[in-house]
């Protein structure tokens, strides 16, 4: 639901003082900033993109299992 800036503005300052802060200035000023990365980031750590179904039957055949044993014998520095 759209609300105006400035209503959520004091939505926000009001929001600072209730238990818990559901919702609070900080919320409010990162709402105003995009949030979208404009590179692909992925690429550029070098790893390629996987299907959900294509890591999930890897995951059930184990192979990611299998290698974390592996890391976890390697000494640790």
């Amino acid at each position: 639901m759209s609300v105006p800036d400035a209503l959520a503005r004091v939505q926000a300052g009001l929001m600072d003082f209730v238990p818990g802060k559901p919702f609070s200035t900080d919320n409010y000023l990162s709402l105003t900033v995009d949030s979208v990365c404009t590179q692909d980031g992925l690429a550029r750590l070098g790893i390629s993109p996987t299907a959900f179904e294509a890591a999930l039957s890897e995951l059930a055949a184990g192979a990611l299992t299998q290698r974390y044993d592996r890391y976890r014998r390697l000494p640790r520095t």
